[in-house]
């Protein structure tokens, strides 16, 4: 009896994974974030700074640490990324320096995405 709920705790899980990849893979910003751990992970940074301008691109770069790209990569994702809308560039404390918050429409999606999957239903402001 053990062995089975067992399973059936394993198979609900899988069944949540495969539901959480779907949802990101047809959502218009997440999409091309999810596709890698470390973009991912660079928007989580992104995130989690909340526009903090003591931090800028390179800094974003530097944190993470699940890259199994180079820097330029990274960067070149990034300077895409604001291309497309996804993030609005507020001047940093230094001035070479720029700092990054998201449009409203990738922060939605991102709070979307932690209230049905994460339990999360406030993010940290």
């Amino acid at each position: 009896m053990l062995i089975e709920s067992s399973k059936l705790i394993e198979k609900s899980m899988i069944h949540d994974e495969i539901d959480r990849i779907r949802f990101l893979a047809g959502t218009d910003y997440l999409r091309a974030y999810a596709a890698r751990a470390e973009t991912w992970e660079l928007l989580c940074i992104i995130f989690s700074l909340q526009g903090d301008r003591r931090y800028g691109i390179n800094d974003y770069i530097d944190m993470t640490k699940t890259a199994r790209c180079s820097r330029l990569t990274l960067y070149k994702f990034l300077r895409d990324r604001i291309d497309c809308g996804d993030f609005h560039i507020v001047r940093g404390e230094k001035r070479s320096r720029k700092t990054l918050t998201p449009c409203n429409a990738l922060a939605e999606d991102f709070r979307y995405y932690h209230t049905r999957f994460c339990g999360i239903h406030e993010l940290a402001s």
